[in-house]
């Protein structure tokens, strides 16, 4: 698909099974993305690892962590060939204090297709700002989690209302 990108957001450690603030199933949200990633890079369309960041005394993702550090699988992507880019960013939402729009921008891209952790914060905080800045933007619903099911699939629903495309 022309002018597309893949986002891969906040898929760390802390959010494992031994972090700081682990999540529900995110070994098949890993899985899943792994999957999406091969995909993309297949089609050499970019793809986007973005890794959030607190300060020191932040709740979770440390600066300077294990906690905050990608997980293994996702930084053994770094490895492949093809077109990765690495953000870090310190808000939920992906554009805000980023060279996310610059990046996007440059490429040309009007679609996104965003996986990775948190479905009711990061994902959708980004998924609804890419909307209201004219990007058709897609959700990969085995992709994502959060705290729990129930959670995650009311975030899904909330961004299926606001014309997510959820596949």
């Amino acid at each position: 698909m022309a002018n597309h990108a893949l986002l891969v957001i906040d898929i760390q450690n802390d959010y494992f099974s031994g972090g700081r603030h682990p999540l529900e199933k995110p070994e098949a949200a890993l899985s899943q993305s792994l999957r999406e990633i091969d995909q993309a890079l297949k089609k050499n369309e970019p793809v986007i690892i973005i890794q959030h960041i607190h300060a020191i005394n932040g709740p979770f993702f440390r600066l300077g962590t294990l906690g905050a550090a990608n997980h293994p699988l996702i930084e053994a992507v770094a490895t492949k060939m093809g077109t990765i880019i690495y953000l870090t960013k310190s808000k939920r939402n992906s554009f805000v204090d980023t060279d996310l729009a610059t990046i996007l921008e440059s490429r040309h891209i009007q679609t996104l297709t965003l996986c990775g952790m948190k479905s009711d914060w990061c994902i959708t905080d980004t998924s609804l700002a890419a909307l209201k800045k004219g990007y058709q933007v897609k959700v990969v619903k085995a992709a994502c989690t959060s705290l729990s099911e129930d959670i995650h699939n009311q975030a899904i629903q909330n961004l299926a209302a606001h014309g997510v495309q959820i596949c």
